[in-house]
Formats: structure tokens, C-alpha cells, sequence
């Protein structure tokens, strides 16, 4: 059973309901009872188990002609049942069966006044320590005849004694385990690999030394690259001489005091961490030397100074390419290729496999795989040997990986041994290679790594050429006598001077990711510098654009980054590339993580040009990202935006050499809102505090849905983060409460609406506080009843920015509509709300049934908000009501019901309400503290879309509110109740009207339920 008093049963609501209205009605409708000759009432209950459970409750001596009574389960030391909050109410009357109806769970009452319940009782809690049950006459009467009222307190039975917990049994050391970075396709003249242990740790004298120099004491292990004999383990009896130590590879992992006793690092001493872990670094090779010895390849460890542990004792084998297994690059065609178009086949050999990809999420494992790439070279160009990315530019590129990668990357082929093969053709063409050239380079097609790795073995290249055109042959003529002419003047040649540069913000909505709440990143700058919003980059030497000729290439230095998503979003633009094809069209390159790529196409017809002196200057360019460009905006190998995407406009002049000035900065970051909250901090799962808290101006000023003040002292001076948590179920109200110099907090929130009874207020930091309070029952329901909604609907985008980032390339998510809700383009929406509403004061409140779901990032978001309801404080201000439960985009758990989530701005709504039809259009919807702490997206204050919801009004419910308003005095007039009208039909009518809304909360109640299930 849910003993939980935050979110009453529907029987406990409606019963409230239903109380409010018959004594409104009371004194009208019913007359006093006239007493009858029975005897005084009698409650008994059986003895509950000491951790709650069933207790039979048998009544005797109550009237049996009557109304019946109401028999409660409630807390102890309530006034009464009507003045109290119960858990659990049962009718018992003379024509009740036992079971349920839709006013509840139902019980007889025998002739002679008798009835037997049983009740279901919590286990006692510092909160609520015991339990009574109450009984009064039923449908209101008890309030004015107590006659049938009685209290008897529940019993618990003295709890078990414990038995006594059995001592853990202590947990084995985990065995020793060694692995190596790399362990296939070594280089045989010698490769670096990194070695790492685990597990070294003491046992006892097991691990101790037999002999010096650490004798009698933890002799720590060797760890070694050689060609150990098939038997070569100490502690199976092997000699010395099956253990070939090779190249002098071998290191000593001891305990840090003993590494000065074994002579030191120089001796190859390494000191063990404290949980029996290490890394070294070991050069193997395969020598002519080395291979002549006999024995297996590998990295060996084993127990040092003559111990013998068989725990230590580990191989790893290692394996190195031969000359035929080397990593090998092949082109179809190298020399006499067509300038105007030439297809070759690239096909690689042999490539070396398992380089672990750094451009991933963290927990996501995959290959880096290499790039193939076909450009221009610097005679030192590989970047095992420090070469810049400037050393290397390429016109054609493909990102080459293992299969089952995405449709944009070459797949290779495993060889299974460590290699793969892969193959991959492409049409090349003169002007497009001539626009990445630079003098002194050589076009070659060439290989390096990817993934963010080094990968020297896969660094390979082969030079090609295209055909050059022969000479014509021109036939010989006799030249004709020419009388002789001045020679005009050659005018000089005019050079620019005017520095060049370079303006694009590469795209607004990209930085705008970057640096907001989704990404959390940040944008810098290197040799170039932010100049309102976009980057500028000053002109580099070379290029081949002339004023004269009109066309040819501009080169510009500088490169600016994007990282995000904790790193995993790391993307550099560096050294852009202008060509100019013609008059109207050009390109634009940049390299992006080492490779050199044609990341949009100009539109210079659509920007304009001027001239000054030799320098030449395009402005308001149109930018539009290329296919290969696609490659480069891309998250885990996923293009945020598809090729013919607008870029952000540039600007370029080309003129002289120049510097902007630009070092290395940071030009713009997330920032936190100004109060950071703690999101990975969890509130205790029941109170941990029930002292400490001071509610201002008393517990008894609390109100349902209202503003509550506490202060609590005992805290860390200035400390943040501090949970404010309200119970039964753990619901948390702030995550980042705040003490001041003297550990004083201080907090004012809003308590959730819908809650009432018996509840713990918390504050949960270095020290917990903590208040019990009664939350009494709104009578807003009580005076909403008076006009019944029951056809609301609803009509809400959410947010138009989170659906467009659930639905693009970044999340790759969708959203699912269930339970009632529907989705048509741009909007959500809920229909056949119910609720009511009171047009005299403004307020109203309607529920909805029906859910969203939001998933993206592979599964990793998957958020559900579910069950709005519209709270309408009055005529300016609402709020929505919503469930959220799921894992954010950060892969936190969350789960709450009926939280804020977005205020209203009614008054800058369009209001066309009339007395049958309340009709609100566009209202602006900000997202609350309480809605930012539970979606984990955006911060306080952020725009949502706006919300629109109608529903049809009884006009005569304005009738009476107008009524009830009325400045007017009415004269009280007494008419005994024999002579008066018949006002039977008013308790019917009333009665109706609180089935249909019981009827209502029920559906709602259980939709919820199955949209949490």
C-alpha cells in the first residue's frame, strides 16, 4: 500500500469534495436527527504487526438506521474524522455489500449496529509514529451530530529482536592482470608499446623475497619484453635460461620506499602505486639478433628477488609485421593523368588495425581508422615526426574504417591478424588539386592517421603526376621585313599593399550550440581574432589570384575551435583558402583536424566587389556547405547539417601579407546561470531530519500550492548546493540552497500543489534539517465545483528549438505521443481536460491526461513529460503541471510528478473568453526554477512556446459568480423547514456533479499510473 500522504487516494479527494459541499449545504437541507435508543459506539482493533500490516477493526452499539458512518485509518492524536486526514475510509451502512461503489470501498452494518473492517496500517516512522481509527456519521451529518463518533488508538506488536548480521566475508584481491597498448603488427626495428599492471599487491610472506636485495620483505614483480622457452615460470621450477630477457627491456615494479634499494630508476625501478598498479613504457623489436633466439614473443612478469608467485607470473604474446606484412599503398595510375578528369583506385595493404578513436563519447570504443587523402606534401610532412597540418592539404578525402560504420567513411576489409585492406576510387581533376598547391610541395596521394591518433606504420605515400600538354609544332616562315618601331613603355607593375583578410562566422546557430546550455563549450581563437561574432584571419604569402587575371587562389592564416560535450565535440577551422573560379563562383578550404577540405561554395554573383589600388575585396559572400564539408561539422562521425545548408556569409579582401593580431584566446563560453546547482546530488530516500527547521510565522500559516519560508543553522559557512527536499515520497524542491557566512540558510520556495496532510520538509547538505508540517486541503476545489469543466484542451509546441534539436542530426532522437496526448505540426495537444473553473476570482484548475516522450543521443536522453494540469491563479498568471520522469541528456535519472514547469503570462495573452467559453491564445510560457531542475536542459527564465486552451463554461456559473460579488447586503430571512420549498433536487444535483468529477480524477489517476508504469 502507498502510505505516502503527498498525492491523496481518489476516494480521499472526492470524499473531501463531497464533505465541503454537504456542509455548505447542511444547514439547509437536513434537519436534525431525531436521537434513537441505541448504544454508545464501541471500536476495538486488532493488534498490528510491529512493521505495519493488516488489523481488523470490529464497531458495535452504532445505529443501524441512519446515513451509516464513515470508519477512517488516519494518524494519531486527530481531533476527529472530519477535522482530520486519513489514509484510508470505508462507508459501512445497512444496505452497503462489502466491496467498492463510486463512492469507495463499502462494508454492511448488521441490524444490531455491528461491523467488522480491516484496514492495512503503515509501519511506524519518526513521522508518523502511531495510527487511530476514527468513525463518524457518514455524508457530513457527524460535523453536527457526534453521536456516532468514537477514536481508538492502533496497537503495534513489540518488534522481533534482529538477528545478528553474519561478518562479510572479505573480499578476494583481484588477480594480477598486464596489458599492452599495441600487441600486433609491431615494427620489427623497434616500436614503443606502453604496459600496464594491475593486482600487484602483497600477500603476506607469500610475495616475499628469497634473496637480496629484498629478502623477507615484498620483492614486487619483473616486468619485462623477451623470448621466453613454452616452460618458463619460476614457480613451476623453470631455470633462468628459459627466460630470455631481450634488448635490456626490463623494469622492477617495487614499493616507493624500495626503489632507491634496487639501485633506482636508472636500474629500472618503478614504484607500484598503492593499489598494486603500474605503467611503463618497454621498446620491443625483431632484430636479426632476436630472432635467431628461440622462444615466444611477449611482454613476461613475474615475482623479482627470487620469489615465487604463481599469481604474478603473466604473458602477453606480441607479434611484428614482416617485410611482406608491411603497410603498402598502391594508385591504379601515377603519371600521364587526364587534367580534365581522371578516375584511379586507391587500394591500401596491410593497414595497421586497433588505434582506439579519441573522437568519441566517453564509454563508446571504436577504431580511429586512417585518412586517405590526395594533395600536396612538404618533404616533411608526417605527423609521427611533428609535422603541422599545414605540411599536408588535400583536395580529395575519405575517412577509412572498420565495417558497420556510418555510410560517409570507406569500410576496409580485416585481415584478422591486426591489418586490413581497403579500397577506394575517386575522380581527380587538375583545377581542383592546382587550388591546394603550394610551392615546393608534391602531389601525391598519402595515408596518415585518424581518430585523433598518431599512427606512424600507417603513414605512406605515393607521388603522381598529371599529362602535360607537347608543344605545338609550328611549320617555319620567312619573317617579314618590319621597318623599325619605338617600343612602347611597359607600364609598372602594381603591387598590393593594403593588408588582406578574411571575415566569416562560420554559422551563427552552430556557435550559438557551442556555447549554450546544450553543449556546454566553448569557442577560441589562435592567430586570429573575434570581431562581432565572426573570426577574421589575416592574409598568408603565396596564392595565385591576380586583379588582372580575376581568378586563382588567396590564402589567410589563423584557425578557430569549437569543443563541447565534455570534449567529444572538438572541431578546429584553421588557414582558409579562397579560390576564385570565375567571376560569379569560388570555393572555400580550410583544414579541419589535419586534413585540407573544400568546405563551402561561393556565391561571388550575389556578394559585391570593389577595388582599391591592386587589392581586390568581395563582401556579404553567400557561403553553402559542400558534401565534404559535411564531414567536418560532424559529432561521433554524425553531420550536424546536410550538404546545400547555409553558411554564415564572408567577406575577403586580397590584397598584401598581413597579421590581425590575434594570439590564443578564448572568445566566448557556456556560462552557468548565476546560482550553480548541484544536478548529481540525491535526497535521501526517507526523512533524515525531522529537528532543525524554522517554518516563518509558524507551521500552522502553511498552505497547500503556497510560499513557505525556513531557515536552519548548522551549515558550512558560505556552503552551496543544498538539497531542499519535501516527503513521504522524496520530492526535491531546489537543488542549491545557500548558507551565509555563519551556516545560516535561508530559503523561500513555492510547495508543490496537490499536496496536503502530513509531510517532512528537509535541508540536505553537510549537515540534514529537517520540519513535520500539516498541509491543510485547498478549498480552491470546493469553490472550482461550483463550475464544472470537462471538455478542456490544450494546444502546446514545448519548445520549438528542443524539438528541432530532438529531431536533427545532433540528437537523432524522435518524440512518441501517448495516453491522449496528439501531435500535428507544430504543436502537442490534450483534449477532454477536466477541472473546473470559478470566473468570479479568476482561478481555475484542469488536468489533462497524456505523455511525450523524448529520446536522442543513441538512448542516453530518453525524458517523458506527461499529465499536464493548468493551475490559473488568477486573471494575469497560470502555471502547467507536469509529470517528468526518464534520464536527461546528461544521463541523469529523474522522476517527479506535478512539478511548475512553465509559468503563464496570461496577461499578455489573447484573451477571447466569453460566459459560455473560457479561451486563452499565445500565452508566453518561462520555464520555473522547479521546471529547470527537473528537465536538466535550460535555465530559469527561458522561453518556451507559448500556450493556447479553451473550455466550455456553463454561463450560468457567471451568472452566480456575478451574483456572489454583489456589493448588495441580502436581509436574512428564517423559515422553519417544514414550511419551506423542496431542496432535494440541490443535493442530487450537487451529488451528480461530484460523481462527474470523481469519475474524472479517477481517469486521470489511473492514466497517470499506467504512463509511469
Amino acid at each position: 500500500m502507498n502510505i505516502s500522504f503527498a498525492r491523496p487516494q481518489p476516494l480521499r479527494a472526492a470524499l473531501a469534495l463531497l464533505i465541503a459541499l454537504l456542509v455548505a449545504l447542511g444547514g439547509t437541507l437536513v434537519a436534525a436527527a431525531p436521537a434513537s435508543a441505541v448504544e454508545s459506539p464501541v471500536l476495538t482493533a486488532s493488534t498490528a504487526p510491529s512493521d505495519g500490516g493488516a488489523v481488523t477493526v470490529v464497531g458495535t452499539g452504532f445505529d443501524p438506521a441512519g446515513v451509516g458512518v464513515y470508519v477512517g485509518l488516519g494518524s494519531a492524536g486527530q481531533t476527529g474524522f472530519y477535522t482530520g486526514s486519513m489514509l484510508e475510509t470505508v462507508w459501512v451502512a445497512a444496505d452497503n455489500a462489502e466491496g467498492s461503489s463510486g463512492m469507495g470501498r463499502t462494508a454492511p452494518l448488521q441490524a444490531d449496529g455491528s461491523f467488522s473492517v480491516t484496514f492495512t496500517v503503515p509501519a511506524p516512522t519518526e513521522a508518523a509514529p502511531a495510527y487511530a481509527v476514527y468513525t463518524s456519521k457518514a455524508h457530513g451529518l457527524g460535523v453536527s451530530d457526534p453521536s456516532q463518533n468514537s477514536t481508538t488508538a492502533i496497537m503495534f506488536a513489540a518488534a522481533p529482536e534482529p538477528e545478528p548480521e553474519p561478518e562479510p566475508e572479505p573480499e578476494a584481491p583481484a588477480a594480477p592482470t598486464v596489458t599492452v597498448s599495441k600487441a600486433a603488427g609491431l615494427d620489427a626495428a623497434g616500436e614503443t608499446i606502453t604496459v600496464t599492471g594491475t593486482g600487484f599487491v602483497a600477500d603476506g610472506t607469500a610475495t616475499n623475497g628469497a634473496r637480496p636485495p629484498l629478502a623477507d620483505k615484498f620483492a614486487g614483480a619483473y616486468v619485462v619484453f623477451g623470448k621466453f622457452a613454452d616452460a618458463w615460470k619460476p614457480s613451476e621450477g623453470a631455470a633462468s635460461s628459459a627466460r630470455k630477457v631481450l634488448d635490456g627491456q626490463q623494469k622492477w615494479v617495487v614499493m616507493p620506499e624500495d626503489v632507491a634499494t634496487i639501485g633506482g630508476t636508472g636500474a629500472g625501478a618503478v614504484a607500484l602505486n598503492p593499489d598494486g598498479s603500474f605503467s611503463i613504457e618497454l621498446t620491443v623489436s625483431a632484430t636479426e639478433a632476436n630472432e635467431a633466439l628461440a622462444g615466444n614473443y611477449g611482454i613476461y612478469s613475474y615475482a623479482g628477488s627470487g620469489a615465487k608467485v604463481a599469481a604474478f607470473e603473466t604473458y602477453t604474446p606480441l607479434s611484428f609485421a614482416t617485410a611482406t606484412d608491411a603497410p603498402s599503398l598502391t594508385v591504379s595510375k601515377v603519371t600521364g593523368l587526364n587534367p580534365a578528369g581522371e578516375t584511379i583506385t586507391v587500394t591500401g595493404t596491410n593497414i595497421v588495425t586497433g588505434f582506439v578513436n579519441t573522437h568519441v563519447r566517453p564509454g563508446v570504443v571504436n577504431e580511429a581508422g586512417i585518412y586517405a587523402q590526395i594533395g600536396y606534401l612538404d618533404a616533411n610532412w608526417q605527423p609521427s615526426e611533428d609535422a603541422a597540418s599545414a605540411s599536408r592539404s588535400n583536395a580529395y578525402s575519405t575517412w577509412v574504417k572498420e565495417e558497420g560504420a556510418a555510410p560517409s567513411y570507406t569500410v576496409w576489409s580485416d585481415n584478422g591478424d591486426g591489418t586490413a585492406d581497403f579500397s577506394w576510387t575517386v575522380e581527380v581533376t587538375k583545377a581542383k588539386l592546382d587550388a591546394v598547391a603550394r610551392a615546393g610541395a608534391t602531389l601525391a596521394v598519402f595515408t596518415s592517421g585518424a581518430g585523433g591518433v598518431v599512427q606512424a606504420a600507417n603513414e605512406l605515400a605515393v607521388p603522381i603526376a598529371f599529362a602535360t600538354a607537347a608543344p605545338p609544332v609550328t611549320p617555319p616562315v620567312t619573317p617579314p621585313v618590319t621597318p623599325p618601331v619605338t617600343p612602347p613603355t611597359t607600364p609598372e607593375v602594381v603591387v598590393p599593399t593594403t593588408a588582406g583578410s578574411l571575415t566569416w562566422g562560420v554559422k551563427d546557430s552552430f556557435r550559438s550550440y557551442v556555447t549554450g546550455s546544450v553543449a556546454h563549450g566553448s569557442i577560441s581563437t589562435t592567430g586570429a581574432r573575434a570581431s562581432g561574432g565572426a573570426f577574421v584571419f589575416g592574409q598568408a604569402a603565396g596564392g595565385s589570384f591576380t586583379k588582372d587575371a580575376g581568378v586563382g587562389t588567396a590564402n589567410y592564416s589563423g584557425s578557430v575551435r569549437f569543443t563541447g560535450h565534455a570534449g567529444v565535440l572538438d572541431l578546429t577551422f584553421a588557414n582558409p583558402v579562397v579560390q576564385v573560379d570565375s567571376a560569379t563562383s569560388g570555393t572555400l578550404y580550410v583544414s579541419s583536424n589535419g586534413s585540407r577540405i573544400a568546405i563551402a561554395s561561393l556565391n561571388l554573383a550575389a556578394g559585391s566587389r570593389s577595388e582599391s589600388g591592386a587589392a581586390v575585396t568581395y563582401s556579404g559572400v553567400p557561403a553553402t556547405l559542400t558534401a565534404q564539408g559535411t564531414q567536418a561539422f560532424a559529432l561521433n562521425g554524425s553531420p550536424f547539417y546536410a550538404a546545400g545548408t547555409a553558411l554564415d556569409p564572408l567577406s575577403f579582401t586580397i590584397g598584401a601579407p598581413g597579421n590581425t593580431g590575434g594570439g590564443t584566446a578564448v572568445i566566448a563560453s557556456y556560462v552557468q546561470q548565476a546560482v550553480t546547482q548541484s544536478a548529481t546530488a540525491q535526497p535521501a530516500a526517507t526523512p533524515p531530519a525531522t529537528t532543525g527547521v524554522i517554518v516563518d510565522g509558524g507551521t500552522d500559516k502553511v498552505k497547500e500550492g503556497g510560499k513557505i519560508t525556513i531557515t536552519a543553522d548548522g551549515f558550512q559557512p558560505g556552503e552551496t548546493g543544498i538539497l531542499v527536499v519535501i516527503y513521504s515520497e522524496p520530492t526535491v524542491l531546489d537543488r542549491n540552497a545557500t548558507a551565509d557566512s555563519t551556516g545560516r540558510v535561508s530559503w523561500t520556495g513555492t510547495l508543490p500543489a496537490g499536496l496536503t496532510g502530513q509531510h517532512t520538509l528537509t535541508l540536505q547538505g553537510s549537515v540534514d534539517r529537517g520540519v513535520v508540517i500539516d498541509i491543510p486541503a485547498s478549498t480552491k476545489l470546493t469553490s472550482l465545483a461550483s463550475c464544472a469543466v470537462t471538455d478542456a484542451k490544450l494546444v502546446w509546441g514545448f519548445k520549438e528549438a528542443f524539438r528541432s534539436y530532438i529531431s536533427g542530426t545532433i540528437a537523432n532522437g524522435e518524440w512518441i505521443v501517448s495516453d491522449g496526448a496528439a501531435y500535428e505540426t507544430p504543436d502537442f495537444s490534450w483534449s477532454d481536460g477536466v477541472g473546473g473553473y470559478d470566473s468570479a476570482t479568476g482561478e481555475g484548475d484542469i488536468a489533462f491526461a497524456g505523455a511525450i516522450r523524448f529520446t536522442g543521443h543513441g538512448g542516453i536522453l530518453d525524458t517523458t513529460v506527461a499529465n499536464p494540469r493548468l493551475e490559473i491563479i488568477d486573471a494575469d498568471t497560470a502555471y502547467v503541471l507536469l509529470d517528468v520522469t526518464g534520464t536527461t541528456q546528461e544521463g541523469e535519472e529523474i522522476k517527479q510528478t506535478g512539478v511548475r514547469f512553465v509559468e503563464l503570462d496570461l496577461s499578455a495573452a489573447t484573451d477571447n473568453s466569453t460566459d459560455a467559453l473560457l479561451s486563452i491564445q499565445d500565452a508566453p510560457a518561462t520555464l520555473t526554477e522547479l521546471g529547470s531542475a527537473a528537465f536538466g536542459t535550460y535555465e530559469v527564465g527561458t522561453e518556451f512556446d507559448p500556450v493556447t486552451f479553451t473550455a466550455t463554461l456553463d454561463p450560468e456559473c457567471a451568472v452566480a459568480a456575478t451574483t456572489s460579488v454583489s456589493d448588495e447586503k441580502p436581509q436574512a430571512t428564517v423559515t422553519p423547514i417544514s414550511a419551506g420549498p423542496d431542496l432535494g433536487w440541490l443535493l442530487w444535483a450537487g451529488l451528480a456533479l461530484l460523481v462527474l468529477l470523481i469519475a474524472a480524477a479517477v481517469v486521470i489517476i489511473v492514466r497517470r499510473r499506467a504512463t509511469q508504469g
